[in-house]
């Protein structure tokens, strides 16, 4: 069956799925999104979608909890992390909520976006522009990656557990920015 151009327009930037959870699920759902509306106003879609299935949220919102508490990796540099892996990967949804973070932590915007074209021009420390360099070509270009990209970093502090802990967030962050362009979440605030 087409869809029905009338709406096909209006619905253009809606989600594929709905974000309905389980009906026997609801409730561990808004449990696990309370904390998200409290600290935001309201959960992000990306989130909010997640809760068709309660696992993998429940798992996601664990990882995002290491991250949120890592006792190496700075907010901004795991925001600038995902900025740049969402810049590079195409995921507009991604780039705008991480550029909010970025401006919410005190980073100046001209600085934020320069830093698109070249990692070095990132608002972050030095040691810290190190390994977002190691993750941005990682990610990118994870086959040319060399033991020389890890001991740059290894030089400037960071223990292989930072290192390995920054390369997995790059990773999952162009993870779920492909996932959910795949279902068609391109800016937040669609789910109303």
């Amino acid at each position: 069956m087409r869809e029905d151009p009338r709406t096909a327009t209006r619905n253009a930037s809606a989600p594929f799925i709905d974000p309905v959870p389980p009906r026997d699920d609801a409730a561990k759902v808004d449990a696990l999104l309370a904390p998200f509306e409290k600290m935001m106003g309201r959960a992000p879609d990306a989130l909010r979608l997640m809760s068709v299935s309660p696992p993998v949220l429940e798992n996601y919102i664990r990882n995002i909890g290491h991250y949120m508490n890592h006792p190496s990796l700075s907010p901004a540099l795991t925001a600038m992390i995902r900025y740049l892996v969402s810049t590079s990967g195409g995921c507009s949804y991604c780039i705008d909520l991480n550029e909010r973070m970025l401006l919410d932590a005190g980073c100046d915007l001209e600085a934020i976006r320069r830093a698109r074209d070249n990692p070095e021009d990132a608002p972050l420390e030095s040691r810290e522009v190190a390994l977002l360099r190691l993750v941005f070509a990682a990610v990118n270009r994870p086959h040319e990656t060399q033991r020389s990209h890890f001991d740059e970093a290894r030089a400037y502090g960071w223990s292989d557990g930072d290192i390995f802990d920054a390369l997995y967030h790059g990773h999952a962050a162009r993870a779920l920015g492909n996932l959910l362009d795949s279902l068609n979440l391109r800016e937040e605030g669609v789910l109303g």
